[in-house]
């Protein structure tokens, strides 16, 4: 008789551990350890990939200077030799190169080359583009 207790005893143990549902601290532990590198890992890349969507304003706007170079070229058969005269004449809006990050004042024109200064918040150095859209200093 008290065999069959104990066996009874412990099946009824046996069902009330099936019966219970979630997770150990353990588990839970290891969860929020593997959370804690992945983030640790993805946090490094994505501010890489900020920066980099940040200087593709920069890029926006020699495009658009190299556009008016171009017909400015085409128009007057030779080259400005400022940004300042595409301006005065119409090629371009100094409105145009306003964005977020970068302004009319962080790019120049000289001698066929755009460039385009870092702003404050963009890291990285001067980013230059040539006749031929070629770009130098883009990381």
């Amino acid at each position: 008789m008290v065999y069959c207790i104990i066996i009874t005893d412990l099946t009824r143990e046996r069902r009330m551990r099936k019966n219970k549902k979630g997770f150990t601290l353990v588990e839970l532990l290891i969860v929020m350890i593997i959370v804690g590198v992945l983030a640790a890992v993805a946090a490094p890349m994505m501010q890489s990939n900020v920066n980099k969507a940040k200087k593709s304003e920069g890029v926006a706007g020699m495009g658009a200077i190299r556009t008016a170079v171009r017909l400015y070229s085409v128009e007057y058969s030779t080259n400005p030799t400022s940004l300042t005269n595409l301006v005065s004449n119409g090629f371009i809006n100094q409105s145009d190169l306003n964005g977020k990050y970068y302004n009319y004042g962080n790019y120049s024109y000289s001698s066929g080359v755009i460039s385009a200064t870092t702003p404050s918040g963009v890291t990285g150095s001067t980013m230059t583009m040539d006749a031929d859209g070629n770009i130098s200093n883009y990381q």
